[in-house]
């Protein structure tokens, strides 16, 4: 049985080579054939060019280790690549890269149904959108001697579509002539067209819609971004776009964008600080340019060189007193400016600057407990839902660790506020034993002491404010630019092997089909 089997299959072998043996030239032919449409496939395809850029997450240092007033800046941010690449992907990041000039997105221009991004003889702004129809359909301007002509150029798809679906074509009056440089108006847009270049060939218009429009419709599907090893802080941005320039200008405005945010969001907080420690600082310079003069005049008038000893003691006593009381209203204005930040959902980054300067080591720790924990809780989302109770318990630990800092806060200003009621009882103490001086040497005393008082507290400010400077300056190195936007002048698609294979594939399989086929028409014919 399995003798007859083989024996039948060696005669459909020798059956089926004996047929495409018979018929080898109309398959070639038919393969031939398939090969030029392939040709013609691929050369009718619009080219899609691929971008890419390396951006670094810098690795911060140990966090027990950090001595200096800036390195709390980088908390959360170096650990947490998959927020980082989250944030790029969206549309608020995006907005950004899209409104800087040099990538134009707004405006697309064809010469011959090809887009063209350099050279353009036109360029169109002040647009402004009354009908949003005319944004799925492409204008061509035709040139005249004295202006242009417009013209909705619909292709053969568009004018069944507005068949089916019995939607009105769109019209620009057909003997209209408008003016270079001039703000247009039709029923559907208002635009600008300014000349730049001499030119006789028609220019295809496509007038895309607002930010939100084309990062849905052209941004979104063709962004990529991800992290390159699981282990390694690197993250590759991908841009796809059939204008190989826009990708490479696309990729770096996005980078640069994000850079520059990044730097903006760390630093509110920091500027905030920077701007109170600046206005203390011109009120202090005003007040120590004149206690220095009042002291000098006093001085002279009244032929008072030196206090006596008991004075001198006074003076550096309250002039303590009135330096303490002065820093703390300053650690009273931060901690204020830190509960409005805390009764909001506020980021590590805007409130660590606050509690360094306010030295609150027992909050700096809770907050690197509730970095670790938001890391962890980000992870997990990754592979599993909000619902797992692992995810729940991290939740709840967050929870509890805000709790936790909302309250050392309060506890924190509550302390602020009992330690100024002690100095100014204090002071109080002081300023009776000033009473029992000479009238003269007590009034020394006043003045001498605001000079004091006004001196170190400038200086104590200076100090802060170059504090300050460096936290500033230091939160530049968070990131850096491995490889800026490259693109290989390569296309990524169409792939030429691949459609010619494909091609020849399908022209040789339906060869030997048809060559079946007039097989068994001849074999019926015969009969």
């Amino acid at each position: 049985m399995s003798i007859n089997t083989n024996k039948q299959e060696d005669i459909y072998l020798q059956e089926f080579f004996k047929t495409i043996f018979v018929y080898r030239s109309s398959i070639a032919l038919t393969t031939l054939f398939f090969i030029i449409m392939g040709g013609i496939y691929f050369y009718m395809q619009v080219p899609i060019y691929s971008a890419y850029s390396i951006l670094k997450v810098k690795e911060s240092p140990d966090i027990k280790s950090r001595k200096s007033i800036f390195n709390l800046f980088t908390l959360g941010v170096n650990n947490n690549v998959k927020e980082d690449i989250t944030l790029l992907k969206t549309y608020y990041m995006n907005n950004k890269a899209i409104n800087i000039s040099k990538v134009d997105f707004k405006v697309q221009y064809y010469n011959n149904g090809r887009e063209i991004y350099k050279n353009i003889p036109i360029k169109i702004d002040n647009i402004e959108i009354l009908d949003k129809r005319f944004l799925e359909e492409k204008l061509t301007l035709f040139p005249e001697k004295d202006g242009y002509k417009l013209k909705f150029n619909y292709s053969f798809i568009s004018k069944q579509k507005n068949k089916i679906l019995k939607r009105d074509i769109l019209r620009i009056e057909q003997n209209r002539l408008f003016k270079y440089n001039e703000v247009i108006t039709t029923k559907y847009f208002k635009i600008r067209v300014n000349k730049l270049l001499d030119f006789n060939m028609p220019i295809g218009i496509k007038i895309n819609g607002d930010s939100r429009y084309i990062y849905e419709n052209f941004i979104k599907h063709n962004l990529k971004i991800s992290q390159i090893e699981e282990e390694v802080p690197l993250i590759k941005i991908i841009y796809k776009d059939n204008i190989q320039k826009r990708a490479i200008d696309y990729v770096n405005s996005l980078t640069n964008s994000f850079i520059k945010e990044s730097i903006i969001n760390k630093n509110e907080e920091n500027n905030k600080i920077l701007d109170f420690i600046r206005e203390q600082l011109d009120i202090m310079k005003n007040r120590l340019s004149k206690s220095e003069k009042n002291l000098e005049k006093y001085r002279i008038s009244n032929e008072v060189i030196q206090p006596s000893v008991q004075a001198s003691t006074i003076i550096k006593e309250l002039s303590n007193i009135d330096i303490e009381i002065s820093k703390n209203q300053l650690k009273e204005k931060l901690v204020l400016n830190l509960i409005k930040l805390i009764n909001r959902n506020y980021s590590l980054a805007t409130i660590a600057p606050s509690l360094m300067e306010l030295g609150e080591k027992p909050t700096i720790k809770l907050v690197e407990t509730l970095q670790d924990a938001q890391l962890k809780r980000s992870l997990l989302l990754t592979e599993l839902t909000e619902n797992h109770p692992n995810v729940i318990s991290i939740e709840r630990k967050i929870n509890v660790t805000r709790r936790k800092i909302r309250l050392n806060i309060r506890n924190l200003q509550r302390y602020i506020a009992q330690r100024n009621r002690d100095l100014k009882k204090l002071k109080i103490n002081y300023e009776k034993r000033l009473k029992t001086l000479p009238s003269k040497e007590r009034k020394l005393i006043n003045i001498k002491r605001n000079d004091v008082v006004s001196s170190k507290m400038y200086n104590f400010l200076l100090e802060k404010q170059t504090e300050n400077e460096m936290a500033k300056v230091a939160t530049l190195s968070n990131y850096k630019i491995i490889d800026s936007a490259y693109s290989s002048d390569i296309p990524i698609s169409p792939k030429f092997t691949i459609i010619i294979v494909a091609f020849t594939l399908l022209g040789l399989i339906l060869g030997i089909i048809i060559a079946f086929i007039r097989k068994g028409i001849k074999k019926n014919s015969s009969f």
